[in-house]
């Protein structure tokens, strides 16, 4: 490589002032006699100096605190749609388990209604069902304050 190929290769790192001192005079020698690298070194000086002109600032106070409210929002409407899936499938699941174990109690409770109350057999039906998933959503809604209680903890340990 010449010495015109190895300071036009040099002219960036010349303008930043990264060159060791004798490969800078040896550049600047070069530039003095050759007007193209000379013109291209020049080009490379005003991008240096339109760079350091870049201001170095911060987004303002006001544009931080909007874009930690937004995330704080975000991540509460992350921890709500978590938690309402949670109860959600709880919700499901304990539904599910008490229609298991009282399936096969439906028949012995039915019947005992219907002698007790002396009902045809389909009116005991929707009174057993009727009382049978009230009884559901009372325990259901009972159980919701101790699962409050528990994702606060979980949050707190997210958080």
């Amino acid at each position: 490589m010449n010495e015109h190929e190895q300071t036009r290769k040099n002219l960036a790192a010349l303008a930043a002032g990264l060159l060791a001192a004798a490969e800078e005079a040896a550049a600047r020698a070069h530039l003095a006699a050759c007007p193209d690298c000379a013109r291209e070194a020049e080009v490379w000086r005003r991008v240096r100096g339109a760079i350091e002109r870049i201001p170095d600032t911060l987004p303002a106070p006001a544009r931080l605190a909007r874009l930690a409210a937004r995330a704080q929002a975000h991540r509460e409407e992350v921890l709500e749609k978590r938690w309402n899936r949670l109860v959600l499938a709880g919700l499901v699941l304990y539904g599910w388990a008490l229609w298991i174990v009282a399936a096969p109690l439906l028949p012995i409770v039915i019947d005992w209604l219907a002698a007790r109350l002396a009902l045809p057999w389909p009116a005991v039906v929707v009174l057993g069902l009727a009382f049978w998933w009230s009884f559901c959503w009372v325990i259901g809604l009972a159980l919701l304050p101790l699962l409050r209680q528990r994702e606060a903890g979980l949050e707190e340990k997210i958080v």
